[in-house]
């Protein structure tokens, strides 16, 4: 699954192509439930609970990827 993919279903909306670099605070629309809704759904897919350094890493669209590569 591609990042991009990933936030759009999270926001329930397309986004205008998202940088790698792209900081997950500057998407239109992004707030703290889009957050817990995104650690939620990665959660699912890994099938695993995030570490804390994990969570705590989640502040770019390349970091979400790194973790949903193989999906």
């Amino acid at each position: 699954m591609q990042a991009d993919a990933l936030i759009c279903s999270i926001l329930g909306s397309t986004v205008a192509p998202l940088e790698p670099d792209s900081p997950l605070h500057a998407i239109r629309g992004w707030d703290s439930l889009m957050m817990v809704s995104l650690v939620v759904r990665i959660e699912e897919l890994l099938g695993r609970e995030l570490t804390e350094t994990e969570l705590d890493g989640l502040r770019t669209v390349a970091d979400i990827q790194q973790l949903v590569k193989e999906f």
